[in-house]
């Protein structure tokens, strides 16, 4: 469960991010200004929550390669 609890703690920040460049019509994207005011939060709890610690190890992402974004315009023909 606290996989699940990491993953909803980004999301939510990504969410706050979005409705944050909406509203204030910042020339920067949603989830960069979301993953800034997680940053912030970090430095001000001085520390990563457990759960965020487990959702962000790389057993878990190579475990699901499908929910990793994968860039626009790259492919196999694209690359050599």
């Amino acid at each position: 469960m606290t996989f699940l609890n990491g993953i909803i703690l980004l999301l939510i920040f990504q969410l706050i991010g979005e409705v944050g460049v909406h509203t204030l019509s910042l020339p920067v994207l949603g989830p960069v200004l979301g993953m800034f005011l997680l940053f912030v939060f970090f430095l001000l709890r001085r520390g990563l929550p457990d759960a965020l610690d487990i959702a962000s190890t790389v057993s878990v992402w190579q475990a699901t390669p499908s929910a990793m974004p994968k860039p626009s315009g790259c492919s196999p023909s694209n690359l050599g």
